[in-house]
Formats: structure tokens, sequence, C-alpha cells
């Protein structure tokens, strides 16, 4: 089993591994989100990734984030997740190291994409969590896509998930709860369901995070 990272090295502090810094703090709540590898065309990606280049290493977690997530919102790509047993297996990865490795507040599986409201937990950083979700889905994602002949949905070397993820701290209640009524109404943009606790997918059925005051 990977071993967390001491936590005398988790104080908040940025990382970049690729086109996105990230905030490793376990005293900030986040909103984190990844997606399929085919969610983003290839040539939209690498045009969005210049764009991102213009920007300061510090902002590009902002310069990105509305147009990442308005192609998301899209429903681009294979929509792998979209099978009920995919959505489940993604369910199942995040409930299992709730309490454990974070705090879940509110989670979302869409068709080719998944939001997560959290805290990480001490001395678990986001990072490797976040790894371990993709490590234990990916191969049992690429095995079903497989058993349906969609083998070609995957990515370079039979990756299921996009190498880079998003994440944004927030820093109020108000906030926390504003990101977390949008992510529960995700469903309801996409013409999925009429209500945010219709679609089985994610915590909203639980009765979480209403309409912000």
């Amino acid at each position: 089993m990977t071993q967390p990272e001491d936590s005398t090295s988790l104080q908040p502090r940025w990382r970049s591994r690729g086109y996105l810094p990230h905030l490793e703090s376990h005293a900030l709540i986040q909103h984190v989100v990844f997606h399929l590898a085919d969610a983003v065309p290839g040539d939209v990606w690498a045009a969005l990734a210049a764009d991102i280049a213009l920007a300061p290493n510090y902002s590009r977690h902002l310069a990105t984030s509305r147009p990442w997530q308005d192609l998301l919102d899209q429903g681009l790509g294979c929509c792998l997740l979209a099978d009920p047993r995919a959505a489940g297996l993604v369910r199942d990865a995040l409930l299992f190291h709730d309490g454990i490795r974070v705090r879940l507040m509110a989670w979302m599986v869409m068709p080719n994409h998944v939001h997560v409201v959290l805290r990480t937990l001490p001395p678990w950083p986001l990072a490797k969590t976040i790894a371990s979700w993709k490590a234990w889905t990916g191969n049992r994602l690429a095995a079903l896509a497989r058993d349906q002949g969609r083998a070609g949905v995957l990515g370079p070397a039979s990756r299921v998930w996009a190498r880079e993820y998003w994440d944004r701290a927030m820093r109020t209640e108000e906030d926390v709860a504003r990101t977390v009524w949008h992510i529960h109404r995700d469903p309801v943009r996409a013409g999925l369901v009429e209500r945010p606790g219709d679609w089985p997918w994610g915590s909203a059925g639980a009765g979480l995070g209403g309409p912000p005051g």
C-alpha cells in the first residue's frame, strides 16, 4: 500500500505536476474535478493548454476553471461513467476513503467527469488520494470498456482518466454551500434528471447542499 507523506511536509503549499498548479492543505475545503481521458478532445485540450501557459503560475487554476468545466458539461467522449456499473465503481472508491483519507462533503459522478468537495485528513495529501482513486477504478473501468468492445475510447497506455485534475480551495462557508449546490445541479443542467436528488450517482440524494442562502 502506498504510504502517506510525513505530515510535516503537508503545510499549505503549491505543487505542479503538469499544466495546472495544485494546492495541498489539510486546513482548507477543496473542490476537485477529474475526468475521463477522452472527455476533452486532444486538439481542444492543446489550445486550452496554450492559454493556460500564458497565465501566471499562481492563477492558472482560475484561468482554466470555467472553460474546462464548460467543456466537461458538454458530455463529450465515450461517457463511460453513464454505465451504472462504471459509476458504481467510482462511487465505491470515493466512499471507501471517507473518514480515512478525506472527509467528503459532496460528490457527483457525471457521465464523463467527477466532482468532489472534501477536506483531506492528515497525513494523506490530495494528490496521492486522487491517484489512488484513479488507479483502483482505472483498471476496472478499462476492463469494462474492453468487455463492451470500446477499447478505442482509452487514452495512451490504456489510460481511462486524464492525467490532470483541477482543484480550488474555498475559504468561506458561503463559497462551500454555493459550490455544493452547483455540483448537485450538474445532472439537471445536463438534462439527465429533473431534480438533483433523482441522480443516483451523487450525494444530493442524501439531502446535502440545499440552495445557498
